[in-house]
């Protein structure tokens, strides 16, 4: 999933929205919906939450906001964006997206096609939904052109998505904030165990990240949203993160400028090691160095 879904054309549609698609996302502005819950921050998350109450199968509006709830404090404990985010939450029944246009109160708009009580593809596609909202998503519509770079914001939010998974396991299993969620932990657990065992999400053996980016440049350029590409790339960034978790918040500082994007992709991480704290700068430094085959010590001028 992705800005837009599960295919190349649906993920493109948060871009360019279809006929279709865009009559819909307008009657979400037209047309009263009503709301599982009034906007309501939560304790850890600084997500002001909203989600529709019908249309999501057998699950309720308030159980899905629950799910969210829970896949947004545990992001925001370990990636500490600094501002509240106001989403809206919408089912539908194309590709999962995070639009641009935000809604008449200023809250970014989600739309997730997860239905009924699979309670692991709502976290799976929330999380990377929210985790383009986070990384400054934004920043490409101010200049009508998708990034060059949309690859590698594809993975990033590919492997929040992976890593909230665990994490909101772990947190229903250690807190059980409703009855029954330990069990539902369990779900959690054999979808991520299921997306692990595809071979393609498992970082290349026998050569080099640089190596492999470079020898699959064009096409990750030409398709950003090709999933075993992305879902690879989001491999070899998760030992990264789930050594140093605390690193999760340089993500914050991808796109944190108005600049139109570097064409270049090492310009671009160096842009995002400039705009990162210095508590971030040299982990930013070493996978900049990872990524494109610099030495660390040129990595950063």
């Amino acid at each position: 999933m992705s800005i837009g879904g599960t295919t190349p054309e649906g993920r493109r549609s948060a871009r360019r929205v279809g006929p279709a698609c865009a009559a819909a996302c307008a009657a979400l502005l037209t047309v009263p919906v009503a709301l599982a819950t009034q906007p309501q921050l939560g304790a850890q998350s600084r997500v002001e939450l909203q989600v529709e109450s019908a249309g999501w199968g057998t699950a309720t509006g308030q159980e899905v906001r629950q799910v969210l709830q829970s896949v947004a404090d545990v992001l925001a404990r370990d990636m500490r964006w600094a501002s509240t985010v106001r989403v809206r939450v919408s089912p539908t029944a194309g590709p999962p997206m995070a639009l641009y246009a935000r809604d008449s109160y200023g809250a970014y708009r989600v739309l997730l096609s997860a239905k009924d009580r699979r309670w692991a593809e709502y976290v799976y596609e929330f999380a990377h939904e929210l985790g383009h909202i986070v990384t400054n998503f934004g920043r490409h519509a101010a200049h009508g052109q998708p990034s060059p770079h949309q690859w590698f914001e594809e993975a990033v939010c590919e492997l929040i998505s992976v890593l909230a998974l665990s994490r909101v396991a772990q947190d229903w299993r250690a807190h059980e904030p409703w009855a029954g969620a330990a069990e539902d932990a369990a779900q959690l657990d054999r979808f991520l165990a299921l997306l692990l065992r595809e071979p393609h999400r498992r970082a290349p053996e026998g050569v080099g990240a640089a190596e492999w980016l470079r020898d699959r440049g064009d096409r990750l350029r030409a398709d950003p949203y090709a999933r075993p590409l992305n879902e690879t790339v989001a491999a070899m960034l998760q030992h990264w993160f789930e050594r140093e978790p605390q690193q999760l918040a340089s993500l914050t500082y991808l796109n944190s400028t108005s600049l139109p994007v570097p064409s270049e992709f090492a310009d671009f991480l160096q842009e995002w090691c400039d705009r990162a704290p210095p508590e971030h700068q040299a982990f930013v430094r070493r996978l900049h160095a990872f990524l494109v085959g610099q030495p660390e010590s040129t990595a950063s001028r």
